[in-house]
């Protein structure tokens, strides 16, 4: 994991880091933000800054399998996971669980 969060520019973050690769809004289930977490730990409730400089509250962490979501407290690095109703977050921010917004990883 430590050479993907490297090759992306991410120098050793103290914090939890995580980046929204896709974004789907599903009729009944509102919007998921997936996200692969490359360092740290992100738990289910926890609120997330991201390199826009929005924040929002973590609504429920899914694994993810094929058409299948299994609910789940946290998401360790190495975990693609999607994250539930976070309205401020979009496709290509890089989320943080500290307290400052943290740097893009990946520039459009």
């Amino acid at each position: 994991m430590t050479e993907t969060a490297k090759r992306l520019g991410a120098s050793s973050p103290k914090d939890a880091l995580a980046y929204v690769f896709k974004t789907m809004h599903l009729q009944h289930g509102g919007k998921l933000s997936m996200a692969r977490v490359l360092a740290g730990r992100m738990d289910d409730g926890a609120t997330l800054q991201s390199s826009s400089g929005e924040t929002g509250r973590v609504s429920g962490i899914l694994a993810v399998n094929g058409s299948h979501d299994t609910k789940r407290a946290s998401a360790e690095a190495g975990d693609v996971v999607s994250f539930g109703k976070i309205d401020t977050i979009r496709t290509g921010d890089t989320l943080s669980g500290g307290k400052t917004a943290p740097p893009a990883l990946v520039r459009f």
